[in-house]
């Protein structure tokens, strides 16, 4: 328990230099967090008034959204890649212009949702970020 206490403060300094220097990138900053509450989670003790619990249960849901959006712009990412694969082959083969034109139109709507999770992901991140560097 001592070791964990030392090196926990050592991490939390690190983490803040990273995040001060700007230098995380949207992976690397759900990482540094996700080893930030073990490393809290693990020392935490009521007399270590630096962090509450509401603060650690607060960068739990943060890190938990920030890791639900990176999982699902991966998703859609991959869906355009089948979709465009699909199309390309409906393509290739002469498919009949409808199913064709009503394949484009799911692959265009696969497409506008990765702008959107890009805009989720980068607010969720600027908010994880935010309460990083306020509590460290």
């Amino acid at each position: 328990m001592t070791i964990a206490f030392i090196w926990a403060p050592r991490s939390l300094k690190d983490m803040a230099d990273l995040l001060a220097k700007g230098g995380a990138g949207r992976d690397d900053l759900v990482s540094g967090a996700n080893l930030l509450i073990s490393l809290i989670s693990f020392v935490f003790s009521p007399s270590w008034d630096v962090i509450n619990m509401a603060t650690l249960r607060n960068l739990k849901i943060k890190t938990g959204t920030c890791k639900r959006i990176i999982k699902e712009l991966h998703s859609y990412e991959k869906e355009v890649e089948r979709e465009a694969a699909k199309t390309a082959d409906m393509k290739e083969k002469g498919a009949d212009p409808y199913d064709l034109k009503q394949q484009e139109n799911v692959l265009a709507e696969s497409r506008m949702m990765i702008p959107d999770c890009n805009k989720r992901l980068e607010a969720s991140l600027a908010d994880l970020k935010g309460t990083l560097v306020l509590y460290l």
